[in-house]
């Protein structure tokens, strides 16, 4: 089984410190904070940012997940967005059944975060 990282944008970050436009930097952190010793781990696994209501002040409409294709080239993690792609919301509900995801709300409330 692959390694899932979910990046889940809420609306209390900056848009300058956003999750979801900065991934291959966010990776550079995850593999300084687990100590591997390469990109393999990571660029391996699944990533997807995650965003809905509880991302922006504006109305973007219901929660959903778009898949992130964390790479590796030239000595870099690299994210080329025009390789996302939009999760159907079939393949999304049996992904946050298989990772058991609570609810957004419910993870806000215990981060201290309003929703």
């Amino acid at each position: 089984m692959r390694d899932v990282y979910i990046l889940t944008e809420i609306k209390s970050n900056p848009m300058e410190t956003g999750l979801v436009t900065r991934v291959p930097e966010l990776a550079v952190i995850l593999q300084q904070d687990l100590t591997l010793h390469g990109p393999e781990a990571l660029t391996a696994g699944e990533w997807y940012a995650h965003y809905g209501p509880f991302s922006y002040y504006e109305d973007f409409g219901p929660a959903s997940f778009t898949t992130i294709p964390l790479g590796w080239e030239e000595g870099r993690f690299t994210d080329p967005i025009s390789d996302r792609r939009v999760v159907p919301e079939d393949e999304a509900e049996a992904l946050r059944k298989r990772l058991s995801l609570p609810p957004v709300e419910q993870v806000l409330e215990a981060l201290g975060e309003g929703s």
